[in-house]
């Protein structure tokens, strides 16, 4: 079997050689973030839209990151000497050592993980999925933590109700985001999706908005409530992992007649299309307006 090449602080090892010291900040106190992304035609997309997103995550919760152009190199690396078909990549960047096990007055740890792309099942994309909604939050909306316990605790409880995904669900009653992929709904044959400062802007996402844009289908950025539930015609959850995955049921509600619609089709056909040509990944720009 062949054995995955990783990046710990420096140092390109093994799988079974990557580690950090037990005291990281990351493990005792959760203080971390990462970014997740993937290759067509073995090139990563949209690359430094990725970094980009991990540095603004940093940001939100005070974590120095390494210079991007490094990271950048280091990836490129990785995938040069695990030489997968199509690589999924993770970026780590972790508080470090601690002085009182508390304070991050350390140096930050830098890991990056490249593992062969895993294939999801094709009734995903053909039949849809189910989701069930939950009322549990994340902390720090927009980063990209490893803080995951309310994911865990969403899918779980979701997979007891069979189903594939589980979707947050505020204070208002606003449908938000899945635990890892963004959401969209087609009400009165126009999109919609939730901006919010408590959810991730995925890279997936923003690609959606671009393509819907380039062919002058209207989407609306706003809130996305579960009061409206019947008048969705289609629904679909997207992320960097998942590309767009049709939903066509919430809890215990139908979506139309609980199959892909055709304006998901076009979508899932649109970015298909666009992954498959590098000379249109250009910058996407999420958080210009957020620094």
């Amino acid at each position: 079997m062949k054995t995955n090449i990783c990046y710990v602080n420096g140092r390109y090892v093994t799988e079974s050689e990557a580690v950090l010291p037990v005291t990281d900040l990351g493990l005792t106190r959760g203080f971390a973030v990462f970014d997740y992304l993937r290759t067509y035609q073995g090139r990563p997309f949209h690359l430094w839209d990725h970094l980009l997103r991990l540095q603004y995550s940093a940001k939100q919760i005070g974590l120095e990151v390494p210079k991007l152009e490094y990271i950048q190199g280091v990836i490129h690396e990785l995938l040069k000497r695990n030489s997968f078909p199509e690589s999924a990549v993770k970026i780590m960047v972790t508080g470090g050592q601690s002085s009182n096990g508390i304070y991050p007055d350390g140096t930050p740890s830098l890991v990056v993980l490249v593992w062969k792309l895993p294939e999801f099942p094709a009734s995903f994309y053909e039949i849809g999925v189910k989701t069930a909604t939950t009322r549990l939050s994340r902390l720090f909306g927009h980063a990209k933590t490893t803080n995951y316990v309310p994911a865990i605790m969403g899918l779980k409880a979701a997979r007891a109700q069979g189903a594939s995904e589980a979707l947050y669900v505020d204070e208002d009653n606003n449908l938000l985001e899945a635990t890892t992929l963004n959401f969209f709904a087609l009400v009165d044959g126009v999109w919609h999706t939730p901006a919010s400062i408590k959810l991730l802007y995925g890279i997936t996402r923003a690609v959606v908005l671009r393509l819907t844009a380039e062919s002058g289908v209207k989407v609306v950025e706003g809130p996305v409530n579960m009061t409206d539930l019947k008048r969705f015609q289609e629904a679909f959850i997207c992320s960097s992992g998942k590309d767009i995955v049709p939903c066509v049921q919430i809890d215990d509600h139908v979506i139309q007649d609980g199959k892909p619609g055709p304006q998901t089709r076009k979508l899932i056909a649109a970015f298909k299309e666009y992954a498959a040509h590098e000379d249109k990944w250009a910058p996407l720009h999420i958080h210009r307006h957020e620094d």
